[in-house]
């Protein structure tokens, strides 16, 4: 299994929501990005690493953040 990056930069800097995703299944960020695929005025990040996350958090500095409770 190939490793994803932790953070997946914006297209454009053109986008009314930006998304933080912050969970450690690879799966649920991909799900979560297919269903936000077709929304094109939010951005998703996500980072699957819960010890990086208030640093990401600070560089992105979304709109929501979406936290998995138990990693």
């Amino acid at each position: 299994m190939t490793q994803e990056p932790e953070l997946v930069p914006p297209l454009t800097d053109n986008y009314s929501s930006m998304v933080l995703l912050i969970d450690d299944q690879i799966m649920v960020c991909e799900a979560v990005r297919r269903a936000l695929a077709n929304e094109p005025d939010i951005s998703l990040h996500f980072c699957t690493d819960p010890l990086r996350a208030m640093t990401v958090a600070d560089e992105v500095k979304p709109t929501v953040i979406l936290q998995d409770l138990v990693m």
